[in-house]
């Protein structure tokens, strides 16, 4: 390799970049007019590391390529091979095999935010062995897709020693996919000195003028390299003049490079026209172009310096030559030779495009071409490139084939959204429906809306709107209209009637129709079975149901893991009371959103875990999936999911005891909710909120949060019975209310005499049991917790179960049955202790107190509200100022106040004071039992 003069200041550049590689992720970009030698310094860099034993990605994209879909993605994984790829899940090497066209196309289209999943675990992959260099000279030519890709794989690269090297051309724009990473880490390559551009002179033309000469070209190039190679060139032939004239060069470089070309004869410039046209030029490929023999042609041009040869490798010693060639010739001549590319490229992306550029007016064929090579790309996990080759391919459509444009339309609309840009999509699919004769057209137009706005939309009315006007289209087709009627179900999930009838009718029109597609019946199904679920009377899906599901979606598996029969089973087996059975469904569709890049399903995905893992009593792991969560659902900007996210999280903070955490998680959410009207999360986040009030014992807002939590749901015409509506009779006892308690455990006795559904169930009993033990009838009770322990036992919720301990410890209680009291309540106690829920454990201490085994004076453990009503007592508030500021009744208060003062041993508020002042008895949080016989 030729030595580097003049160039200090990039080199230390990079020699820094490669430092900070060593350790975790660089960025450097060289930056600089055309000519300066970007790319010599940027080559010696890229040398350097591999030297050094970095692992180094190379591509060279170039003018042509930039148009052509993943060609600088393929050109910088040209040299990766399978050991490089035996770690990555099978989807993701598929996706790299798409790239590299290595593997078959396949039915299923590669999803873009897989492909960039793909990179991104290849470079994590081989980062673990050294340190992995992307380097990309002339990045600023990198077509959309690749850019998109690289972009998305290096922001998200999470092992460090990652590293960009790259060479930019300024007042080039820079792709969007990199906006942003190429502003690190930037150093200009400004012009040589008089010294450096003397010695790149020698090595390029064997000897250099004079100094003095070198000094007036140094001043007429402004230092740039490739400018004074062409000055001196232009002195050979005309003679240098004196030194008190002007050198007589144009002002451009351009110009310069111009004037060559002119002085090439045709054949040559005939040669380099196709090579200057061509994403990646062969001698070959130019002699079957222009069906002659090339080699004269080349070599000339080889001598001129102005291209190089690998073996057949084609490739101009700098753009500007390639820029210089084109731009030279008229546009008949360009359009000759893009007509003559398209038929030597046939069936390939470039060829459609080179078709393209040749038509000058509709051309059947050109349009069929673009929309096969439209379809390649979206194969290939490419739909940008595939709604611009669309729309080429409508625009080139003739007036005549409207069916063509039609079908060219509704793909170019739904390549659009997967792409990210639902807005154009819709403007799309609108002109469709203003357009089209077609019926069925219009119903794919309507159900492809329908997709795109779901998540748009705040009201689901108007996603019911276009589905009934879909329905409305006069078609006969069984196979659209069972689609339409699984579509219509799928977006109907808040109105239980709407998703009941249609699922059903799309089952039946599939089991009519002669030759189902999968997709559509994985869809239905999902419906039908979501409907049962809802329902209540068949909770457990069916299992020759799921099975064909499972079945269709091998065949033919969603793009989207949310929208997954798979994604949805282990949710259904969650509301079906089947723990174990719903765990690895749910991991599962966790781990297919993060293998496939999924970002915008991982939300969805973690949104059962967290309740999964609360019911079954791994709380630290449920806060865990709860806050992962919600950092994801704000970071894909889902509202919806980042209110289940806190719904989720609050829920658990509730059972840990972390009253203020789960208040401001909460409260504004439901202001918000109540704003939006998003009743759906309003009633999760009271039923919430009526837990967390139980749980201080602030009784009143229990039943008035849980009142209006099953309101809203019945307003909803959702069947099932929250589990929010036990805490509300509990609540109503606790008040004494027992009228209003017994006439709200009826309807969860009924539904779940229906439903068989374990720990449902088992709340039914158990709020059963506390209101016939309120009305004395302690038998009865008994008889119902025995029922509620038999539930518990077919779905153990370790915290219902310590619940439920903990009413059979009061019922024991008041049947004087000491013995066996105390043995329910201690094991309430060492549930509640072992899970982390202090409130509740302090309840389960409280009854073991009214049992008869009292703690010291000074050793008593207050719950949570009776620490906030002592605290505001001792502060000189009335026990009516106490109840205003803590939202509960004077006579709650009161009852708080006197368990205080037996607990700590005190008969007045004075002493409430002193107590609480006296840091040798911490009265909210004393540790053990501390429990002796009395």
């Amino acid at each position: 390799m030729a030595s580097i003069v003049g160039r200090d200041v990039e080199l230390a550049a990079g020699e820094q970049f490669l430092a900070a590689l060593q350790t975790g992720s660089a960025s450097l970009t060289l930056e600089g007019e055309a000519g300066i030698g970007k790319t010599t310094v940027w080559a010696e860099i890229a040398a350097r590391a591999e030297a050094g034993g970095c692992r180094v990605l190379v591509a060279h994209p170039v003018r042509p390529e930039r148009e052509i879909s993943l060609a600088t993605l393929a050109d910088l994984l040209g040299t990766i091979g399978e050991a490089d790829v035996a770690d990555l899940p099978d989807l993701q090497r598929k996706a790299i095999d798409a790239v590299l066209l290595a593997g078959p196309a396949g039915e299923q289209a590669i999803q873009p935010r897989l492909l960039g999943t793909a990179v991104r675990s290849l470079l994590d992959s081989l980062a673990r062995e050294r340190p992995v260099v992307v380097a990309i000279d002339d990045i600023q030519w990198t077509d959309p897709v690749s850019a998109s890709v690289i972009g998305f794989a290096l922001r998200r690269a999470g092992s460090g020693r990652v590293g960009l090297l790259a060479a930019r051309r300024l007042g080039e724009p820079v792709p969007e996919g990199l906006t942003g990473i190429l502003d690190h880490g930037r150093t200009v390559v400004g012009p040589m000195s008089v010294a450096g551009l003397h010695h790149v002179v020698r090595q390029e033309l064997g000897e250099a003028p004079s100094r003095p000469t070198m000094v007036r070209v140094h001043a007429a190039a402004n230092g740039n390299p490739l400018f004074a190679l062409e000055i001196i060139r232009l002195l050979r032939e005309v003679g240098e003049p004196p030194a008190t004239e002007p050198l007589p060069v144009p002002g451009d470089v351009r110009e310069l490079i111009a004037q060559r070309v002119r002085r090439l004869g045709p054949t040559v410039r005939e040669s380099l026209l196709v090579a200057s046209a061509v994403a990646q030029p062969d001698v070959e490929l130019i002699g079957r172009v222009l069906d002659r023999d090339v080699s004269g042609d080349l070599e000339t041009a080889e001598a001129e310096a102005l291209i190089t040869r690998d073996r057949d490798r084609i490739a101009f010693r700098h753009p500007l030559f390639g820029a210089a060639i084109y731009g030279y010739v008229t546009a008949d001549e360009r359009r000759r030779v893009h007509r003559r590319l398209a038929r030597a490229l046939a069936e390939t992306e470039e060829g459609a495009r080179h078709g393209a550029l040749a038509a000058e007016a509709p051309d059947r064929d050109v349009a069929a071409a673009l929309e096969a090579a439209a379809s390649s790309a979206t194969h290939r996990g490419a739909p940008a490139a595939a709604a611009e080759l669309l729309g080429l391919a409508m625009g080139l459509t003739p007036a005549e084939d409207a069916d063509d444009r039609d079908r060219r339309a509704l793909a170019r609309g739904e390549e659009l959204a997967r792409s990210g840009d639902p807005d154009r999509a819709i403007t799309i699919l609108d002109q469709v429906l203003a357009q089209s004769a077609s019926p069925e057209t219009r119903v794919r137009a309507r159900l492809k809306l329908v997709s795109i706005r779901y998540d748009m939309e705040g009201d689901p009315s108007a996603i019911f709107a276009i589905c009934d006007a879909a329905l409305a289209e006069p078609v006969d087709d069984l196979g659209l209209l069972a689609f339409a009627h699984a579509t219509y179900s799928a977006a109907a999930w808040s109105d239980e009637a709407r998703l009941r009838f249609h699922a059903n009718e799309a089952i039946r029109l599939l089991d009519m129709a002669p030759d189902p597609d999968p997709a559509t019946v994985s869809l239905a199904i999902g419906a039908k079975v979501e409907a049962d679920t809802l329902d209540g009377r068949n909770p457990r899906p069916d299992p020759a149901l799921v099975e064909r599901a499972l079945a269709a979606e091998r065949q033919a598996p969603g793009p989207e893991v949310a929208n997954r029969f798979s994604g949805s089973l282990g949710v259904f087996l969650k509301y079906a009371d089947d723990y174990e059975g719903a765990r690895p469904w749910l991991e599962q569709t966790l781990k297919s959103a993060e293998d496939e890049g999924d970002e915008a399903g991982v939300p969805y995905a973690l949104s059962h875990l967290p309740q999964l893992e609360l019911w079954t009593g791994n709380w630290a792991k449920a806060e865990a999936y709860a806050r992962r969560h919600r950092e994801v659902a704000i970071d894909t900007g889902q509202e919806f999911q980042r209110c289940t996210a806190v719904y989720n999280l609050a829920i658990v903070h509730v059972h840990q005891g972390r009253v203020d955490e789960a208040r401001a998680e909460i409260e504004p959410d439901i202001v918000k909710a109540e704003a939006s009207g998003n009743r759906s999360t309003l009633s999760l986040l009271l039923a919430t909120r009526c837990l967390l009030e139980l749980s201080i014992g602030n009784l009143e807002a229990a039943v008035r949060d849980g009142r209006r939590a099953t309101q809203i749901r019945d307003e909803m015409r959702n069947m099932t019975r929250g589990r929010h509506e036990s805490d509300v009779v509990e609540a109503l006892v606790g008040l004494g209310d027992l009228d209003a308690a017994s006439e709200a455990v009826l309807p969860l006795e009924a539904y779940f005499a229906m439903a068989d559904l374990p720990t449902h169930r088992a709340l039914a009993h158990r709020a059963r049991a506390i209101v016939d033990a309120a009305r004395g009838d302690t038998d009865a009770a008994l008889v119902a917790l025995e029922a509620a322990f038999r539930e518990h036992e077919r779905a153990l919720n370790p915290f219902d179960r310590a619940r439920t301990f903990l009413v059979l410890g009061q019922v024991r209680r008041r049947r004087r049955e000491r013995r066996l009291a105390r043995e329910a309540l201690e094991a309430a106690l060492a549930a509640f202790e072992s899970l982390g829920s202090p409130l509740w454990a302090a309840k389960a201490r409280d009854e073991l107190d009214r049992l008869g085994f009292r703690r010291t004076a000074g050793e008593g453990v207050l719950t949570e509200m009776e620490r906030r009503v002592a605290e505001l007592a001792a502060r000189g508030l009335t026990n009516k100022e106490v109840a205003g500021t803590l939202v509960i009744s004077p006579k709650t208060v009161e009852a708080h106040l006197a368990r205080t003062y037996e607990k700590l041993g005190i008969a007045s508020r004075a002493e409430l004071g002193a107590r609480l002042a006296n840091p040798g008895s911490d009265p909210a949080g004393a540790s053990g039992t501390g429990a002796t016989a009395s």
